[in-house]
């Protein structure tokens, strides 16, 4: 119904305006910061996962600053068995 059609438009107006991280493109960090974070291979794709969950479920600000600050601090706790 257009109700519906109108609310689901806005809430992806919403979404797209405040610029909503919703995947690992969209991630302040990238896979060169992990590394010099002195993390490698499925290490940086497990840190940068962990990380967007954290964001997209509003633990952390995606900012670049505060994501790299969180994953200097749980960096050996990082699952790279994909768990």
């Amino acid at each position: 119904d257009t109700s519906d059609t109108e609310r689901v438009a806005s809430v992806a107006e919403a979404i797209l305006a405040e610029k909503a991280c919703l995947n690992l493109g969209s991630l302040a960090v990238k896979g060169q910061d992990m590394t010099a974070l002195g993390l490698r291979g499925r290490e940086i794709g497990a840190m940068l996962s962990l990380l967007l969950d954290r964001v997209i479920d509003g633990d952390l600000e995606n900012d670049r600053e505060i994501l790299i600050e969180y994953a200097e601090k749980c960096k050996s706790q990082v699952d790279t068995n994909g768990k």
